[in-house]
């Protein structure tokens, strides 16, 4: 047993077993912890500070209006509590569906961890299935990837769908986090793509056994962990949703002020994952997310204004403490 999944099943705050911490509004220190690596999170914080505030508020439901990968409900989940979270990007909505309720079914009903590491694929596909696959259309023109790694994409996903969940979903997410190291693209921040200056894409076979053997040794430490469920309320933040039980703890990560587009970063995913047919798809996501920048600030923009009254306290202090006021926002 390791010492990260020894934690988890006593429900013992990770903060407690790592002496240092290397900042809390970043994703680097989850990179060591079992199910929160699964999927890197560039734009994702760390999950010792959702430990701090559940450790501050001892009862109750959490929620994160921002769900992103699902750092708050994986921390949440691991500590015994349940959680609600919003999220627009239906990849990233499935990625913390797979890493808590999905793995909450796999260590509950005692599933086989060498199902998931021992999983194969043909290397080969028909031409006809490609060409009725949506990265595939969309990697004729984009260039995301090359011929091989992305037929070699294709076809494992095509044999996770033949799986029983969870084994489908947990094996899939590691076909989706097998995609940037074996594209020709890079996520910077943003998605770019690659320069001479950096690696050359790996071969995908390699990557994604590398990644199912990962997950299999998180899924063989966990055995015998108790997780409490994460519920997704929908896909907008602003409204359309409701709890069914009062929420306690507010726990989250807003939009960056840095104007990223949290949906273009993972389109090749929301493509390989049949979340997005073409990319006219794409863009129709992107109108209907949250961007924080100055780029996105137009005098010539009539903006929805939506008062929330818990939190315009907030707002005035932050709008007086802004050094650059052209950040300053009144919509929700």
């Amino acid at each position: 047993m390791t010492k990260s999944s020894k934690n988890l099943r006593t429900n013992r705050s990770v903060t407690e077993e790592i002496e240092v911490v290397t900042g809390l509004g970043v994703f680097n220190d989850n990179r060591k912890l079992p199910l929160h690596r699964w999927y890197p999170f560039v734009e994702g914080f760390s999950s010792h500070l959702v430990s701090s505030a559940i450790a501050q508020n001892k009862g109750g439901v959490i929620f994160d209006p921002f769900g992103g990968s699902g750092t708050t409900a994986l921390t949440a989940s691991t500590s015994g509590r349940e959680s609600y979270f919003t999220e627009v990007n239906p990849f990233m909505a499935w990625v913390a569906e797979v890493k808590v309720n999905q793995v909450k079914d796999f260590l509950d009903t005692n599933c086989e961890t060498s199902i998931v590491r021992e999983f194969k694929f043909p290397k080969t596909i028909q031409i006809k299935a490609l060409q009725k696959n949506p990265f595939w259309e969309v990697n004729s023109k984009r260039d995301f990837m090359n011929e091989a790694n992305a037929r070699a994409l294709i076809s494992f996903m095509r044999e996770a769908d033949e799986l029983d969940e969870p084994y489908r979903s947990i094996i899939r997410l590691a076909g989706a986090t097998s995609i940037l190291p074996t594209s020709n693209m890079v996520r910077r921040t943003d998605l770019r793509r690659r320069t001479k200056s950096d690696k050359a894409p790996l071969d995908f076979h390699e990557v994604v056994r590398s990644r199912l053997n990962i997950f299999a040794d998180d899924l063989n430490d966990l055995a015998g962990t108790k997780l409490e469920k994460a519920y997704n309320l929908g896909n907008d933040a602003r409204q359309g949703w409701t709890a069914p039980i009062p929420i306690e703890l507010v726990v989250t990560s807003p939009p960056y002020l840095n104007g990223t587009n949290y949906c273009r970063n993972t389109k090749m995913e929301l493509f390989a994952c049949d979340f997005l047919g073409n990319e006219s798809e794409l863009q129709r996501l992107r109108d209907r997310s949250i961007m924080a920048g100055i780029n996105n600030v137009s005098s010539r923009k009539m903006y929805e204004v939506t008062e929330l009254p818990q939190i315009q306290k907030t707002v005035r202090l932050l709008e007086k403490a802004s050094y650059d006021k052209r950040t300053n926002c009144r919509t929700s």
